[in-house]
């Protein structure tokens, strides 16, 4: 038979582990609570870091987009200058010149995003759709800075040096070689250069391919802005 004495110390055990048991899920829920109210914080921290990079980068978009449109224009505006029989004043070609050969890199702000990523800290991010769509701006800039790395970056160098040779002096290989003022030097001759025309037709090709990969990168990054303005509101 079970004694009273028994019965009693199985209540006793049984309310002893009861008090246990709920006190170790009391402690695990506050632990989860503060875990996910740091979550938040840090989450809304993420979140505002973001907006400004990417207000940032985007301000850089628009005029690195503007500029493409500039060049593309002036180099048509050159080949009809080299096409036509007609003369014009030779400030006029340097201005045409110097912008249809405009160069520039896009150096977008990434510093918010580069630290949610190498932290760990992708997975606080609630919104389902703004990882996707900030994994899809990251795929598309590293697509973009391999075309300017390895293709554009070599094509301005070899833009610099047909300037330096064409428009800045007379001959980098000539002996003495005097430094020749853009704005008193005559220009006309370029206008049947050879050189510069082939120089053009791939300009004109790889700026248009920057300005497409530039909108996509403009498409992708509205994408990122239209989510993170939806948290602000939410």
């Amino acid at each position: 038979m079970v004694s009273i004495s028994q019965v009693s110390d199985w209540r006793y055990v049984f309310a002893e582990t009861t008090i246990v048991a709920i006190g170790v899920a009391l402690g695990l829920t506050v632990d989860t609570w503060w875990d996910d109210k740091t979550d938040r914080v840090t989450e809304s921290a993420y979140v505002q870091g973001l907006y400004k990079d990417f207000s940032t980068t985007v301000l850089d978009l628009n005029s690195e987009i503007d500029s493409a449109v500039v060049s593309l224009k002036a180099i048509d505006e050159l080949f009809g200058l080299m096409t036509s029989k007609t003369t014009t004043d030779s400030s006029g070609i340097h201005r045409t010149i110097s912008k249809a050969f405009e160069t520039s890199v896009l150096r977008p702000v990434t510093a918010t995003y580069a630290d949610l990523v190498t932290s760990g800290n992708t997975r606080i991010l609630r919104n389902r759709d703004l990882r996707i769509a900030l994994a899809e701006w990251s795929s598309q800039l590293e697509i973009h800075q391999r075309l300017e790395d390895h293709i554009l970056a070599p094509h301005y160098l070899t833009i610099n040096n047909f300037m330096i040779r064409n428009i800045a002096v007379s001959d980098p290989w000539q002996v003495d070689q005097v430094f020749i003022s853009p704005f008193d030097t005559d220009f006309s001759s370029l206008l049947v250069n050879r050189e510069m025309w082939n120089l053009a037709v791939v300009h004109r090709n790889w700026i248009g391919i920057r300005k497409t990969s530039l909108t996509a990168l403009h498409y992708r990054i509205d994408q990122v802005m239209d989510l993170l303005e939806q948290y602000n509101r939410e």
